[in-house]
């Protein structure tokens, strides 16, 4: 994934990856802004997905299913901030990839943030089923967009140092160190 510098728009752009259940947190995104104003979702979905957790909600909403691999990057270029209101996971590569884009990410203790962002510097880690926290990080991003642009730089520099190349060797080390 490549850095853009991300642009003002009139509307503040989020944009959620992931299976659209309640397990992704997905409620507690869509109730956050639901209280803000000139705000817009992209959500990427692939496998499961349930649309009717979208239908009390009026502010525009973009599902997008089954987005290849390789268009997902345009899609995060388009985005001003990606949240990952997880309840539960495992290291979500997806927040590397965001950061790797340029954006500041807004993710739950219960996914990889907690060992990858440095919490106001590169993006925002959450308590899970936190929608105050998370409207709370949306709105200052969407209140100074000078923050977006650092933080999405911050966040690109940050993604840099977590290369396949050093999982590979790290993983390699923690092999040998059992032998």
């Amino acid at each position: 994934f490549t850095f853009a510098e991300r642009k003002k728009t009139e509307s503040f752009k989020v944009i959620f990856i992931g299976s659209l259940n309640q397990r992704k947190g997905i409620t507690y995104l869509l109730d956050a802004l639901a209280e803000m104003k000139n705000v817009e979702l992209t959500i990427i979905s692939r496998g499961i997905y349930d649309e009717s957790l979208l239908h009390n909600y009026t502010f525009p909403i973009h599902l997008v299913v089954d987005v290849p691999h390789d268009k997902l990057q345009d899609e995060l270029h388009q985005a001003h901030c990606f949240v990952l209101p997880s309840i539960l996971e495992g290291f979500g590569q997806v927040i590397l990839e965001a950061m790797a884009t340029g954006i500041p990410v807004i993710a739950t203790e219960n996914t990889a943030a907690i060992d990858i962002i440095e919490n106001g510097i590169d993006g925002f880690v959450t308590p899970i089923r936190d929608v105050q926290a998370i409207k709370e990080n949306l709105e200052k991003l969407q209140s100074d967009f000078s923050l977006v642009q650092t933080m999405g730089k911050a966040a690109y520099e940050k993604a840099k140092i977590y290369t396949w190349k050093k999982f590979r060797n790290d993983l390699v080390t923690y092999i040998q160190t059992l032998s």
